[in-house]
Formats: C-alpha cells, structure tokens, sequence
C-alpha cells in the first residue's frame, strides 16, 4: 500500500508514501481520495511526509481533491512535504494561487483545520 490513512475525530489524514509515477499508486491515491469525499468527509489532511516524487498526473489529484472538497465546502489541506515536492506543486499553481493550504507540520494543519472550521 501507498496511501496510510489515519481519522481524528472528523478529519481524515492520508500519508501517501513513496513516488507516484501515474500508476497503480497514484491510482490507489485517487481511490482513497474519492472514498471520503463520498462518505461526505468535509476534512481532508495530505501529509507529505513521506512522499518523495509527484508527476504531473499525481499532483493532478490533488487539485482534483481541492476542487470537490471546495465544492462541497469541504477543506484540503497539505503538510509536511519536503522542499522538492513543495517547488513542484508552487510551479504547478497549487500552492499561492491555486489555494491549497501547505502547513509545515501535521500538528499545525490539524489546528489550521479547526480555525477554518471555528472561523467557517
């Protein structure tokens, strides 16, 4: 398996794992991604941690997990990559201006997360 996951109260945390090269990986990404979005999970960490290489086709994921949690005024947010991944996903327009949130440790997206909710 590529993809951890892990529940705190209403907010899930995935840990990818390893490179995600477009394949089954990436696959299995996208999977867990869609199976709490249609749980109706609004709470969504990505922890990067462990993950040391996306392709395009992987941080497509990601921007597609953003778009429906937005749409669901739900709320993705991202920690603890390294500062390869972080290049990559501020070149991609994530990061900034595509309005996903990138927290430096998962102590700090999990309090992030609790503002959005108390401030939403």
């Amino acid at each position: 398996m590529h993809v951890d996951r892990k529940t705190i109260r209403t907010i899930t945390i995935l840990y990818p794992k390893g490179e995600f090269w477009g394949g089954d990986e990436t696959d299995e990404l996208e999977k867990l991604i869609l199976e709490e979005s249609k749980a109706g999970n609004l709470k969504l960490v990505i922890n990067l941690s462990h993950c040391t290489y996306m392709v395009s086709t992987a941080i497509g994921k990601l921007a597609m997990a953003k778009r429906d949690y937005d749409a669901r005024q739900g709320r993705v947010v991202l920690c603890e990559m390294n500062r390869r991944l972080q290049t990559m996903l501020t070149v991609a327009g994530l990061i900034l201006r595509g309005g996903l949130t990138y927290y430096p440790t998962e102590t700090e997206a999990l309090a992030g997360m609790a503002e959005g909710i108390l401030a939403g």
